[in-house]
């Protein structure tokens, strides 16, 4: 009873926040307009609400499958074996684990995501399955506690070295250090062929926008008499291979290609990455823009809806502010809620970490 009682406080943040929101503005966020339509949906041009799909859903297994265990085969491995013991105990015991009762209400709920759209990699489920059941197989009665210990150590530090950003430098977790090069709050213009996600929130604190759009603003300024227009530092991230998406027209490559070669021609390169066989090119020129130049990069800087740095929070669909009474009393407890969890889950890995080195 009070195990069910603490997994519903875990997800009160989510409840409260679409609870909230529905009381202020009739809409839900993203995932739980899904399963509760409402009217005036503001993402239904996103969503791909097109039906049900078994070929949509038989797309998606596969890419999952090959996401996950590409994104982390350790836990694969452990997932599989764990669902094995998992059967072998139901079956002994002639009844049904606990863990089939939570497979069943996410598996459930992934079912419907799959085979309603196509936006695969924004719902990895398989991670959440495969960390149900690869817990098991840590916490077998076979295996001794100073080797359940030392395997949780392990298989810890195994994620924060060969899973986590923190210690695996990739081209796109390098633009971070692309950023710090900059004066703050510098121009800077994006390739349009640099996913947008990938770019918006390592450069959030400069004035950024991707190229097309400035392209646009370049072109208004020159039918603007002098007096409007200023000599601005531009500085212009370019992707390298010419596709950093995986999906270009010809005809957007052609146009980010000439402004590439007048970058070249007028500007220098002050830096890259990786250094060797680069992805992302640093590039510093300048440009006669409109005065108000620099603004137009805070308005277009959103992703999802949702502006970097929360600038403009009114443009944002599903930003309010918790009105007093029952809104704020269940806002502070879900933030309450929230850090509680995320202490527990660093005080679980310390206390894992020091078990260890007692039992030693």
């Amino acid at each position: 009873m009070f195990h069910n009682y603490r997994v519903k406080l875990l997800v009160l943040p989510i409840i409260s926040h679409n609870l909230i929101l529905y009381h202020q503005k009739g809409i839900l966020d993203m995932l739980f307009i899904r399963y509760f339509p409402v009217e005036n949906n503001p993402y239904a041009n996103l969503l791909d609400f097109g039906g049900l799909s078994i070929d949509k859903a038989l797309l998606n297994i596969n890419g999952l499958s090959l996401l996950g265990i590409g994104t982390d085969p350790l836990l694969s491995i452990l997932g599989v074996v764990g669902i094995v013991l998992v059967i072998g105990t139901s079956w002994k015991r002639r009844q049904v684990h606990p863990s089939w009762k939570l497979f069943v209400v996410i598996a459930a709920l992934s079912a419907f995501l799959l085979a309603s759209s196509l936006m695969v990699k924004h719902y990895i489920t398989t991670i959440t399955l495969l960390c149900i059941f690869g817990g098991h197989v840590l916490d077998a009665k076979l295996l001794s506690e100073k080797f359940k210990i030392l395997a949780s150590v392990i298989f810890i530090a195994y994620s924060l070295v060969f899973v986590s950003p923190l210690f695996v430098k990739d081209p796109g977790i390098a633009l971070d250090d692309l950023s710090e090069l900059l004066p703050p709050h510098s121009f800077v213009v994006a390739d349009s062929r640099i996913y947008r996600g990938a770019y918006l929130f390592p450069f959030a604190e400069h004035a950024i926008m991707g190229s097309m759009h400035f392209i646009e603003i370049e072109e208004f300024s020159l039918t603007r008499p002098p007096g409007d227009v200023v000599n601005t530092t531009i500085y212009f991230l370019e992707c390298v291979p010419d596709d950093c998406t995986g999906a270009q027209s010809a005809k957007t490559n052609a146009t980010v290609e000439r402004m590439v070669e007048s970058f070249i021609r007028h500007g220098e390169v002050i830096a890259q990455v990786p250094e060797d066989d680069p992805v992302y090119r640093l590039h510093k020129s300048s440009s006669l823009l409109v005065n108000d130049g620099k603004d137009h990069s805070w308005i277009v800087g959103n992703f999802f809806f949702h502006t970097i740095g929360w600038r403009y929070p009114q443009t944002i669909i599903d930003w309010y502010v918790p009105a007093p009474g029952w809104q704020q009393m269940l806002s502070t407890l879900s933030l309450i809620v929230l850090w509680t969890g995320l202490a527990l889950v660093a005080l679980g890995i310390i206390t894992a970490i020091i078990l260890w080195a007692r039992i030693r």
